[in-house]
């Protein structure tokens, strides 16, 4: 039955590259080491604890030999560094992806399983590769590009996930998007106003003075399962940006209840939405950013904004 669905595989051999610190990484090697019994076919893991040994992926990937499949294993964070290492080598190869976090947003959009045997099912599947969007923000002010599959934000996203990482990491494993939203009101309480400026590929400029979030999505999701941008769609060639300006604590209950209700959230006064092929971003007073939940420091930000894509056997 097993070399049946690898007739038509591609692939001659298989390199799972594990963080072994994603919140269910050291599981699921050994669930993925199990399954793989079932299946005519050479595989590898590679056990890497903590996002600096990825460093090493760019390099093991230009050794990776012909006609093997390499394989992110990990949480959205993990996924985002080894795309980024990829894109920084100039390396173009398809990448499959086996979700093994806590937030795993990429993974919801894309419907993949969190079950090991379901996911090597598809995984084997599958006949060719898919174009995936990713956000490319090239930093005027540093020279330095970041990417992002889920979504690039600034000011109160990227406070939530500040505090989340720094002291309440256990919170998430236990509470999942609640402790999100739990956090994201501590966040509202401390998160200043900040100006902004985009700048639009069609010539429209839009200026904000007393924003408390710029979200950059590439799907709809953000901090594990919210429904934040429900149009965004990772194979549409846009980009989607959300705004909130002039934003009270008041608002927040009618925001919430439309986002849980209808997702018709982004219909209110004072969230702005915009779809658009590139932009420039200016973030005008200093503020935290996130790509894919990883924090940046806080800086200004000038960003040149488009999109590319990124084959993903998925």
């Amino acid at each position: 039955m097993k070399g049946a669905v690898l007739m038509s595989f591609p692939y001659v051999f298989i390199q799972f590259i594990v963080n072994s610190n994603a919140y269910k990484g050291q599981k699921t090697a050994s669930d993925i080491q199990k399954e793989m019994r079932k299946y005519p076919i050479d595989y590898q893991i590679i056990k890497m604890s903590g996002k600096h040994h990825l460093r090493s992926l760019g390099k093991l990937s230009e050794e990776t030999k012909e006609g093997a499949l390499v394989v992110i294993v990990g949480g959205d964070g993990t996924l985002n560094h080894c795309v980024s290492l990829l894109e920084e080598e100039g390396i173009d190869l398809p990448i499959a992806y086996i979700p093994a976090g806590l937030g795993n947003d990429f993974a919801r959009f894309m419907g993949l399983s969190l079950d090991i045997k379901e996911a090597l099912h598809h995984l084997f599947s599958i006949r060719q590769a898919k174009e995936i969007d990713v956000l490319v923000a090239y930093d005027r002010l540093n020279d330095k590009k970041h990417y992002a599959l889920n979504s690039l934000g600034f000011g109160l996203d990227a406070n939530t996930n500040y505090y989340m990482d720094r002291k309440y990491k256990k919170l998430k494993s236990s509470l999942g998007k609640n402790s999100y939203l739990l956090l994201a009101a501590r966040a509202y309480i401390k998160q200043n106003n900040f100006s902004l400026k985009i700048s639009f590929d069609d010539g429209r400029i839009e200026e904000f003075n007393k924003s408390k979030l710029a979200l950059i999505a590439n799907n709809p999701f953000f901090g594990g399962g919210i429904n934040i941008y429900p149009e965004a769609d990772n194979q549409d060639d846009l980009i989607h940006i959300l705004v909130a300006d002039k934003i009270k604590f008041y608002h927040l209950i009618p925001i919430l209840g439309r986002l849980f209700f209808n997702q018709s959230h982004l219909k209110h006064k004072h969230l702005f939405s915009y779809d658009f092929k590139s932009c420039r971003l200016q973030i005008l007073d200093e503020q935290r950013g996130q790509k894919d939940g990883e924090v940046l420091e806080k800086a200004l930000y000038d960003l040149d904004i488009s999109i590319k894509q990124r084959l993903f056997w998925i």
